[in-house]
């Protein structure tokens, strides 16, 4: 038996939580830094119809399966007739979703950045924000000079500054 949580309790849940522990925070803590991405196209536009304030992004590994994750794990039948697996198939049905929903970027694997660098050029000219979704520790230095814009680390985007090469 598969626990299944309703998509829009749950994006509320991480709203209010987030919203709550802000305005008990109070002064410089009330606005962090805080953005949203996920390998789910559902979640993604959950998170960005539901609020304003925070970017969103669409991670995808362009229809990789990862090492030791079966493709029945990976892509339920739900996502399938869902049109989940379609986004998530290649770089333009994800760069094509983001645009659709008017996320501010996506996150892809960064093998696949630096197999085709011509790829990272081209998602900017479609005006949305690039990134790898993976620890940059052994791939940082290839992908220097190609204009990535950010990373996810330990859970955290970092964004690149261009201006001084320096991250904030």
């Amino acid at each position: 038996m598969r626990c299944q949580v309703d998509l829009n309790e749950a994006v509320d849940s991480v709203l209010r939580t987030i919203r709550q522990t802000s305005s008990a925070l109070g002064g410089a803590f009330a606005r962090r830094r805080i953005a949203f991405t996920s390998f789910s196209p559902q979640v993604c536009v959950a998170l960005n119809w539901k609020q304003p304030n925070y970017p969103v992004f669409f991670s995808s590994q362009c229809g990789q399966i990862d090492q030791g994750q079966r493709a029945s794990a990976r892509y339920r039948a739900d996502d399938i007739s869902s049109g989940c697996h379609y986004w998530s198939s290649s770089v333009a049905a994800g760069v094509d979703f983001a645009k659709r929903n008017n996320l501010l970027g996506v996150f892809f694997d960064p093998k696949l950045l630096l197999q085709v660098p011509s790829l990272i050029q081209g998602i900017r000219d479609a005006g949305l924000v690039v990134g790898f979704c993976d620890s940059p520790l052994a791939i940082t230095e290839p992908l220097e000079g190609k204009n990535v814009d950010a990373y996810i680390h330990d859970g955290i985007v970092v964004y690149m500054d261009h201006s001084t090469s320096d991250q904030f």
